[in-house]
C-alpha cells in the first residue's frame, strides 16, 4: 500500500498536466477560428466603408447584410475584441489577418482610398 502513496501524486501530476494541454489546445483552436472568423468579417466591413464612404445608409444595409449571413452580430465582434485587446499572443493575429483579407480582397493594391 505504501507504493501506492508514493505514485498517487506522480498520477495526479500526469493527470492534471493532461488535462491542461488538452484543455490549452482545446481553447487555442478555438480562438483561432474566431480570429479568422472575425477577421474576415472587419476586413469586408472595412471595405464597404471605403465603398460606401459617401452613402451611410448603403454601408449600413451591406455591413448588417454581412452580419446576418455570417451569423454573427456587431456585439460578438466587439466582446471579441476587447477580451483580446490586451493579449497579444491573440490581437496580433487578429489585426495580421484584417490587413491580409483587405490585401487580397481589394486586388491586393494599396488599401488607402482617396478621392
Amino acid at each position: 500500500m505504501i507504493w501506492l502513496k508514493r505514485i498517487l501524486p506522480l498520477l495526479l501530476i500526469a493527470g492534471g498536466w493532461f488535462f491542461y494541454t488538452g484543455y490549452k489546445e482545446r481553447t487555442d483552436l478555438q480562438n483561432e477560428r474566431l480570429t479568422e472568423k472575425y477577421a474576415l468579417i472587419t476586413a469586408k466591413v472595412w471595405l464597404y466603408s471605403a465603398e460606401y464612404r459617401n452613402d451611410s445608409d448603403g454601408f449600413i444595409r451591406a455591413r448588417d447584410s454581412l452580419l446576418k449571413a455570417s451569423g454573427v452580430t456587431e456585439g460578438e465582434i466587439e466582446q471579441y475584441l476587447k477580451k483580446n485587446r490586451k493579449r497579444p499572443e491573440y490581437y496580433t493575429p487578429y489585426i495580421r489577418k484584417v490587413k491580409t483579407y483587405i490585401d487580397s480582397l481589394s486586388g491586393g493594391g494599396d488599401t488607402v482610398m482617396t478621392d
